[in-house]
């Protein structure tokens, strides 16, 4: 006879015995499980994977030229070239001053004072490699790869302790791999000078990335560290443009509503980076106090970046806000139509049909993101598409409601709210995945389906890359789709006039000029191509008949040069001559005049009287690249000038 058993023995026994006599738990679905490959892949394989396809959709672009903004912030910019680019920080009335003094637009000494960071990873570039626009372009592919990579593992944190492994893995690569191939992405990526957004976008993903690490059991011995790295990334994309000041409300709302921790918990975890928000508002302050040569106000901060020529009210721009976002919207589910430089549509009242529309559609997304939220409490995917919407309408009111800007619509505006629409379009995708198709070869579709749809968004995206190859094919391609918008003819006309199609670029002025009669650069570049073409009477006519109209046009030197050459041009040098001298004396600070006289002077032998005015022209402070011409030409003409 055994012995007796305790009581503790006789549970064991009694436990162990069903365990014993039943079949191996569901052994149905061991296939269903080897089918999802995706499940066991590792954030460095997703990474690989996602360069691999960034590669392949912008590596043969890194040689396209810079363009658009790539000059005017980059290229033609002095404060960027100055070698004591940085030094001005510890000035910065100064530097707005400096800009003023060399004629640049405002925007680029606001922008400096911004959005440093920026500034340093272009000036990197700059130090490497000149204007190579290969090195520049290339960071921006790798800081692409990097953000469709986090998105990947943010996705997976968030969903970690409320869905399958296989769910969460699913939704964390279908968002990826659709912000990797989006071509909405391009003004981001191919876009050299919006480094600004995609660099921003980076340390915004960083920041939360290593805010929830920081609370994973996991990680409790590197949680200092975690937080310091999170602080670090947050000031960092604070100081690269100022969309990242969402991201502290961001991390703890994430946390609250998909992650379901306690608001007082969510909140003490965030406080570290909620310490960051007042950054941003201090950067907008100071430059503006920067300006204003000491002096500041709300109103000012609140219209630094608004339009000096033509100044909108802040409620008109929100107004037309709401369709610009709709059309975000659109483009993202619909990414056809993709315009460098749309024209849109300035609205004044909110009974406007296409604000009303708007508006109408922003509702029933947050709707119907609600009622999926509470009519499915316990799926963690509808809370994360619920957080997700709010996301995309977070990160886009910065740009497209808080503060109005120049332009009502760009697309690169809406890289960083995008991801909010992926990770949610993700979710959804998951859901009908898993809710209707149930068996194996159903899932394999549903993959495929979405493979499919990826492959369709990046030949969408090679496509539209065509377009940045040249600077005339963007221009043709913005001008098609803006046919009565001013910028893009007059761009359009400028890169036919610099490509030698002087005949495609009068035309196109004439375009120009029929939608704004009045546009002085116009008219300039247009007498500038017919001078070009030898075409001087018609130059000469052109200048004349606007001086005529518009008489104060008197005072610029551009168009007072324009017609001096025209004159030169058909041999009347006196009148040449005359025109400029008149234009000396009604702007005596201005170095333009006497470069345009020296050039002449130059060029008819005149060598003594030509650095007479090479003199007088480095005495008036004029532009960094301007100096340099001058020295050159001054180094010229004296070796031949009577002594």
């Amino acid at each position: 006879m055994p012995p007796p058993l305790s009581r503790s023995s006789r549970t064991l026994r009694k436990r162990r015995a069903p365990a014993q006599s039943s079949p191996p738990a569901e052994p149905a679905k061991l296939p269903e499980v080897a089918a999802a490959w995706w499940a066991e892949l590792s954030v460095w394989q997703v990474a690989i994977f996602l360069a691999l396809i960034c590669s392949c959709l912008y590596g043969w672009t890194l040689g396209f030229p810079m363009v658009f903004d790539d000059d005017v912030y980059l290229r033609n910019n002095p404060l960027f070239t100055d070698p004591k680019l940085f030094s001005w920080f510890t000035d910065l009335p100064g530097l707005v001053k400096q800009g003023e003094a060399w004629g640049l637009n405002a925007d680029l000494a606001t922008n400096l004072i911004l959005r440093p960071v920026a500034y340093a990873s272009f000036r990197l570039n700059y130090e490497l490699s000149g204007f190579a626009p290969e090195s520049y372009r290339l960071i921006n592919v790798a800081i692409h790869i990097g953000n469709a990579t986090l998105i990947f593992a943010i996705v997976g944190q968030l969903l970690r302790q409320r869905s399958s492994r296989e769910s969460r893995q699913f939704i964390a690569l279908a968002a990826a791999v659709l912000f990797a191939v989006h071509p909405m992405a391009i003004e981001s990526v191919t876009y050299i000078a919006q480094r600004f957004t995609s660099l921003a976008t980076l340390f915004y993903l960083t920041a939360l990335w290593l805010h929830f690490e920081s609370n994973d059991e996991a990680s409790r011995r590197r949680r200092k560290w975690l937080i310091g790295g999170a602080v670090t990334a947050m000031l960092l994309g604070m100081m690269t443009k100022e969309c990242t000041v969402t991201a502290p409300v961001m991390a703890v709302f994430l946390d609250m509503v998909v992650r379901q921790t306690p608001w007082k918990a969510a909140v003490r975890r965030g406080l570290p980076l909620l310490l960051c928000l007042p950054v941003v508002p201090g950067l907008v302050l100071l430059t503006t106090w920067a300006q204003h040569s000491g002096d500041w106000s709300l109103r000012d901060a609140i219209y630094l970046a608004n339009s000096k020529e033509e100044p909108m009210s802040h409620w008109h721009y929100v107004l037309s806000q709401c369709s610009v976002v709709a059309s975000y919207l659109r483009r993202l589910f619909v990414p056809t139509g993709l315009n460098l430089d749309p024209a849109w549509p300035l609205s004044t009242s909110i009974f406007e049909w296409p604000v009303l529309r708007s508006i109408l559609v922003f509702a029933g997304m947050l709707g119907l993101s609600v009622w999926g939220w509470r009519r499915f409490k316990d799926d963690a995917r509808m809370a994360c598409i619920a957080a997700c919407v709010v996301w995309f309408f977070a990160t886009i009111s910065i740009s497209s409601g808080l503060v109005p800007l120049p332009d009502l619509m760009a697309e690169h505006r809406a890289y960083l709210p995008s991801i909010g629409i992926f990770i949610a379009f993700g979710c959804l995708m998951d859901w009908v995945r898993e809710r209707w198709t149930t068996s194996p070869e159903r899932q394999r579709h549903a993959v495929m389906m979405a493979a499919g749809l990826a492959a369709i968004l990046a030949t969408l995206t090679c496509q539209r890359n065509q377009v940045w190859s040249s600077s005339v094919k963007l221009w043709e391609d913005t001008v098609a789709k803006s046919p009565d918008s001013f910028r893009p003819l007059a761009n359009l006309a400028y890169q036919y006039h610099l490509a030698g199609q002087y005949v495609k670029a009068v035309e196109t002025y004439h375009r120009l000029l029929e939608v704004k009669p009045d546009f002085e650069l116009g008219h300039i570049y247009l007498a500038s191509t017919l001078n070009q073409m030898k075409s001087h009477r018609q130059a000469v006519r052109v200048c004349e008949e606007f001086l005529a109209r518009k008489p104060s046009a008197n005072g610029t030197i551009m168009i007072q040069g324009t017609l001096a050459a025209a004159y030169v041009g058909l041999g009347r040098i006196d009148d040449g001559v005359r025109v400029l001298k008149r234009s000396a004396d009604a702007m005596p600070d201005q170095p333009g005049p006497h470069m345009a006289l020296s050039s002449i002077f130059e060029a008819t032998g005149a060598k003594d009287l030509a650095a007479s005015h090479v003199r007088k022209a480095l005495a008036l402070n004029p532009k960094p690249h301007e100096a340099l011409v001058l020295r050159d030409r001054l180094s010229r003409v004296t070796a031949g000038a009577n002594p």
